[in-house]
């Protein structure tokens, strides 16, 4: 089915790689009016021109999410560019892996002022539009495996995960009145991270999953535009698991 966000108007934090680009490229090509935020300018300008090139319609906003101001100015932007808002995808995050006795609070600042902190301003600013909509709206939010299992020197990040699960299940039910969905989704290691290990750890990897490979960020995607359309109506406060199984051990 095609055209499945016709005419609605996107934004996608975290725009300009991986699990984000592929969906800002899913988005484009099922109709809708995308707004890349990214700090990659370079790169965000390269896709909105190309985007509309081939006959779409996007723009770029720099955004560091971590900023207050940064994530109220895509917003803005947004609503003068198009009037409106009606989904987004905050896929901005960062990681890294340290021992909990060893992490700095720099590190542990890092992490939270993105992953977690960050995903809670940009609904902050989303919501407030999304409410003056008719037909309300939807957002999803970055999260993780993560964030639901334990992983040797990954406190600070599955922390923030976790944190994510339970913000955006918070926010669905505050927001269940305006009509706005929230949902969060929790990959595994796709593969473009996945293809940055060393090779006998990939095949360790590989092996503790059913389905035998890392999900590929078009996997996430496509998740990611269901839970944005007209199929996922009722769906709110869920986070869903995209992993090959993985989590099910």
């Amino acid at each position: 089915m095609a055209n499945r966000l016709n005419n609605k108007v996107a934004i996608v934090t975290g725009g300009t790689s991986g699990i984000g680009e592929a969906v800002v490229w899913l988005f484009a090509e099922e109709g809708a009016r995308v707004v890349i935020a990214s700090t990659d300018d370079e790169k965000g300008q390269r896709m909105a021109e190309d985007i509309k090139f081939k006959g779409g319609e996007a723009m770029f906003v720099h955004a560091d999410v971590s900023h207050p101001p940064d994530t109220e100015s895509v917003v803005l932007k947004t609503a003068r560019a198009y009037g409106r808002l009606d989904c987004a995808f905050n896929s901005a995050s960062v990681r890294g892996a340290y021992p909990i006795i060893e992490t700095t609070i720099e590190q542990w600042d890092a992490i939270m002022n993105t992953n977690l902190k960050g995903t809670w301003l940009c609904m902050k600013y989303q919501i407030q539009i999304m409410m003056k909509n008719k037909n309300g709206g939807c957002i999803v939010n970055m999260a993780s495996v993560g964030g639901l299992m334990g992983f040797a020197y990954t406190g600070a990040y599955a922390a923030s995960k976790g944190g994510v699960i339970s913000l955006s299940r918070t926010a669905a039910i505050e927001c269940a009145e305006y009509n706005i969905r929230v949902n969060s989704i929790s990959p595994d290691a796709v593969t473009d991270v996945f293809e940055l290990l060393p090779d006998d750890l990939k095949i360790q990897i590989a092996r503790a999953y059913p389905l035998k490979r890392a999900s590929s960020p078009d996997d996430i995607a496509r998740a990611v535009l269901y839970l944005c359309s007209d199929d996922a109506t009722s769906v709110t406060g869920h986070n869903l698991v995209i992993d090959g199984g993985y989590s099910g051990h």
